[in-house]
């Protein structure tokens, strides 16, 4: 999966416990699938290399052939996180369980949003 311009992160500048959402919009461009494939989103704290527990999710692709549109957007459940630091940085980070046979499958937007709880 191409994220599309530059990576989706969000600096974490305050220790404390925050909501964390996260989504992407997936666009298929010319892509084939003979079978439908998993997408998988996840957000990861990349000042640890440690995934952000349950802010996952899925998506299973139709079986297409050379097909470009916007598929939809694959929302993540949102979840509490904390954390003691000032330097963490979270990134959604995606794949594919099997590339398309031809085509590409992009994020052409996303968003990472974390509300402090306290």
């Amino acid at each position: 999966v191409a994220v599309g311009g530059t990576s989706i992160t969000l600096p974490i500048t305050r220790a404390g416990t925050y909501l964390v959402f996260a989504r992407a919009s997936l666009d298929f461009r010319g892509a084939t699938f003979a079978a439908n494939r998993q997408i998988t989103a996840k957000i990861r704290n990349t000042a640890t290399s440690a995934d952000v527990p349950n802010l996952t999710g899925n998506f299973f692709t139709p079986v297409i052939t050379t097909l470009t549109y916007t598929e939809g957007i694959l929302a993540l459940a949102p979840v509490v996180y904390s954390t003691n630091v000032t330097t963490d940085v979270l990134t959604l980070l995606a794949r594919i369980a099997v590339v398309p046979t031809a085509g590409t499958v992009e994020i052409a937007e996303a968003s990472i949003v974390a509300v402090k709880l306290y």
